[in-house]
């Protein structure tokens, strides 16, 4: 790398990485074209530089393993970038684009989250989707015990407490084929319904227990998913200026 090269741009994807490294004057003097596996051990042989990347998905994770080596990390939302995208876009291009975006002084940049608050956000992830899941099984079981002339209650606590009981009811009226259904149905509403309680619990006993969950706790209507969920999302609320920036971030 040339010695007046102070800031690299890196446009991140998931096999092959783009990097360019511009002069003092702006001048793109060092490009590489790496794979993953190459990247890894080219961030220890560099001299310390400002990584700049697009806040995108992995953003966050290469920056804690870039910071180690004495690299400060800066990622930008993707549409403080686009202005310095010249022509048609491609990867090279991003990354100049990128490293152009990266130097101006009044650029806003995306704090470093820790893997704590990423491993809360990633709970309440898959926690949504399987509320989505189980919304689903319980609409093809009341679509498909209706059409053997079975009506089941309303809502999630209903269901889960009649459908058993409304099955074995009716197992000497109907096929054995349409029972096997309904119960595989049943089966994974309920495997479903475990995992979602399961993570329930865990985000009862994380809203208890850092001193910023508890606070945000006592507030009027604020509960442990809204809690965990937003210092899950905000992740650093120190590095925020005002309250501006909260909403914006």
């Amino acid at each position: 790398m040339q010695p007046n090269v102070s800031t690299v741009g890196i446009d991140l994807a998931k096999k092959i990485f783009h990097l360019v490294g511009p002069d003092t004057t702006g001048t793109i003097v060092w490009r590489k074209r790496l794979t993953r596996n190459a990247l890894v051990p080219l961030r220890a042989q560099l001299p310390p530089v400002t990584l700049g990347m697009k806040a995108c998905g992995g953003a966050h994770d290469w920056a804690r393993q870039c910071h180690p080596h004495g690299h400060p990390v800066k990622r930008m939302a993707p549409q403080f970038v686009k202005p310095y995208v010249k022509s048609h876009t491609n990867e090279r291009r991003e990354a100049e684009a990128i490293a152009a975006a990266v130097t101006r002084p009044t650029r806003r940049v995306v704090p470093r989250k820790d893997v704590n608050p990423q491993d809360l956000q990633a709970l309440h992830r898959v926690r949504e989707r399987l509320l989505g899941e189980r919304t689903a099984l319980i609409n093809a079981g009341h679509g498909l015990m209706h059409a053997y002339g079975i009506v089941m209650p309303t809502g999630v606590s209903q269901f889960r407490h009649a459908v058993v009981e409304q099955l074995e009811s009716e197992q000497d009226t109907r096929t054995p084929l349409s029972q096997e259904r309904c119960w595989r149905l049943v089966k994974a509403f309920a495997t479903v319904a475990a995992h979602s309680a399961a993570d329930q619990e865990t985000l009862d006993i994380l809203a208890n227990t850092p001193p910023a969950r508890q606070r945000l706790m006592t507030s009027p209507g604020m509960g442990p998913i809204p809690a965990t969920a937003l210092l899950a999302a905000v992740g650093a609320v120190g590095v925020l200026k005002n309250g501006r920036q909260f909403a914006a971030g």
